[in-house]
């Protein structure tokens, strides 16, 4: 069997990690956001051991220009994207459990997975700051 780990020339890997958060102790991500084919996609593992929710935009999104909440207070559809005048739009997903046990994780990456700075790295540069809100 043969076949190409890439694209085409100059095109966007399929994956791209804007923020990861992980413990190195723990299977997938904790948080991961990134992009695939230009969407916004958001994974978060719902409990330590659990399995990984997806959300995603359901819009083209310029990751130099951002912000992400979570809001475990707003259940499932407290994943939000915020657009530059401010206003909040929650990310589609089919999870139906509560985001309360989501545990902010020991380890982040920026640009990249957890697995180094090839690991779905994203082309381009970003910025990000942390904040958690009980």
């Amino acid at each position: 069997m043969t076949g190409e780990a890439s694209g085409p020339c100059g095109a966007r890997p399929p994956r791209e990690t804007i923020l990861c958060g992980f413990d190195p102790d723990e299977g997938p991500p904790t948080i991961w956001v990134g992009r695939e084919a230009s969407r916004l996609v958001v994974e978060l593992t719902l409990e330590p051991g659990g399995h990984v929710g997806r959300w995603t935009a359901g819009f083209p999104v310029d990751s130099a220009s951002i912000a992400i909440e979570i809001m475990p207070a707003m259940g499932p559809g407290g994943v939000m994207v915020l657009d530059p005048a401010g206003r909040r739009s929650s990310l589609a997903s089919s999870v139906a459990e509560p985001l309360d046990r989501i545990r902010w994780p020991q380890c982040w990456t920026l640009g990249h997975g957890p697995s180094g700075i090839e690991d779905a790295k994203l082309t381009g540069k970003v910025e990000a700051s942390l904040n958690q809100v009980p």
